[in-house]
């Protein structure tokens, strides 16, 4: 199988961390969930890649990656959320 779910989990990793956050807003609606799609599958494969590969090198910056990714995704929805909830109740 050689490195392929660690190539995966880290070209899937790398798009979430790097251009997840414009494709967000610029393919609304289905866009709001692109980079938590791709994050979740950077840190499946990660962990495939680290399980059953032998060169674990691009596995684990995968997952990393992902991890990430998916970690400042949540962090940034809830902030985009209070902004938005705090804008409503000033205009109210």
């Amino acid at each position: 199988m050689g490195r392929t779910f660690g190539i995966i989990s880290f070209i899937a990793g790398l798009i979430a961390f790097s251009a997840g956050w414009a494709l967000t807003w610029l393919l609304s609606p289905w866009g709001k969930y692109f980079p938590y799609v791709l994050s979740i599958l950077a840190i499946v494969f990660g962990i495939l890649g680290i399980v059953k590969e032998e060169s674990k090198g691009l596995a684990i910056a995968g997952l990393v990656l992902g991890t990430i990714a998916l970690i400042l995704a949540i962090v940034l929805a809830l902030f985009v959320e209070g902004v938005i909830a705090g804008f409503i109740d000033a205009i109210t």
